[in-house]
């Protein structure tokens, strides 16, 4: 009798690491992200919560690496390097609108409008989230010619930090009402005057 074929460790690693992101995300939507523990986690995925800590380290890590999954899916990455490469293009529209399907998506929106809530309320999800400002976002502008490209960017993040939170926390009508590609038209013209019209500030005289 012949053995079914053994998968490969770093297929099965893989599929592991996924299964547990799916399970935080989950978690991070119904339980909010202080009360979710890695226990329910570890409960929701079917693995040993020591197994999570292994590959992920704390519930901090493991926000941080559900985030960073969901900025690759949107290629964050290439849309805002393209978008400060190149301000007047659709790169930056393409960007919001990216973030916003991501946040109105069924598998992914829940977890980050939990998230999205707790940033203002809870200092261990505020310092998880800028955690992963600094390590994957504000090196995109770095590494751009554009000058003051950290203030900028982090202009821009602020503007639609706003938007996402008047859409999806307050349920603002004004902006609940608008379609994505409408608040994509209203907001754009804002985050394109950070992005090519900042500059450092002077020192006043006295």
């Amino acid at each position: 009798m012949s053995r079914p074929a053994k998968r490969g460790p770093k297929a099965d690693r893989g599929l592991l690491k996924d299964s547990i992101l799916d399970a935080a995300a989950h978690v991070f939507a119904a339980s909010g992200f202080v009360a979710a523990t890695m226990q329910n986690i570890a409960d929701e995925a079917g693995v040993d919560k020591k197994l999570i800590h292994y590959y992920f380290g704390t519930k901090e890590d493991l926000f941080i690496a559900m985030v960073q999954r969901v900025f690759t899916r949107i290629q964050g990455a290439s849309l805002l390097a393209e978008a400060f490469n190149d301000p007047a293009g659709d790169a930056l529209e393409k960007y919001v609108v990216s973030v916003m399907e991501a946040f109105e998506d069924p598998e992914t929106g829940p977890a980050l409008i939990s998230v999205l809530r707790s940033l203002s309320t809870y200092q261990s999800a505020a310092e998880a989230f800028m955690r992963f400002i600094h390590h994957d976002v504000i090196p995109i502008g770095e590494q751009t010619s554009m000058p003051d490209a950290q203030t900028r960017l982090t202009l821009v993040g602020t503007q639609l930090a706003g938007l996402l939170t008047a859409r999806y926390i307050l349920r603002a009508p004004a902006i609940v009402d608008l379609s994505i590609n409408e608040a994509v038209r209203a907001i754009v013209p804002a985050l394109r005057v950070s992005l090519t019209h900042h500059s450092s500030p002077q020192q006043v005289p006295n």
